[in-house]
């Protein structure tokens, strides 16, 4: 029997999200799962109650925009991009969601978003042992929001990046 929490409970339901739980939420038509997304277990536990596919990614909400430009790229920022621009890439060991990120910024310091994580997470490792050095990296790509069909939900932004192993 799943338990209904009260409006005055919802600190029950934060620890649960604090120890690797998974809780349902009402919305206007369906329950969502909810868990940590920062907890691996909680993200395994969700996939074995959803039956989900390992490839299979999860919508993943945002309490304001200052999380929202730790995970993704946010557009304003691309609509100003150009073909050719260098960036800077800034390791980011401290990143609460992965701890492997790497975040993207211009040359005047303004956020861009983060390198996607499965790059992240195959390049950290030898870039924090000292055996892979990047010696550019620069847009060759960007397609933004504005110039996309009015169906796109998101910009496009490749950076090229060139380095080297040790």
């Amino acid at each position: 029997m799943i338990k209904r929490y009260k409006k005055n409970e919802i600190k029950k339901l934060v620890e649960i999200l604090k120890n690797d739980g998974v809780i349902a939420v009402p919305t206007d038509t369906v329950y969502g799962l909810c868990s940590d997304m920062n907890s691996k277990k909680a993200r395994k536990k969700l996939k074995l109650i959803k039956e989900r596919l390992p490839n299979k990614s999860f919508p993943i909400m945002c309490s304001d925009i200052e999380q929202v430009k730790k995970i993704a790229i946010v557009t304003e920022q691309i609509e100003k991009i150009q073909v050719g621009d260098p960036v800077v890439l800034i390791r980011e060991r401290d990143n609460r969601y992965n701890p492997n990120n790497f975040m993207i910024q211009t040359i005047k310091g303004h956020d861009i978003g983060n390198m996607p994580a499965e790059l992240c997470n195959v390049i950290a490792p030898l870039y924090d042992a000292e055996r892979f050095e990047i010696n550019s990296s620069e847009v060759s790509f960007v397609e933004p929001i504005s110039k996309r069909s009015r169906h796109a939900k998101q910009a496009i932004l490749f950076v090229e990046l060139k380095g080297r192993l040790l």
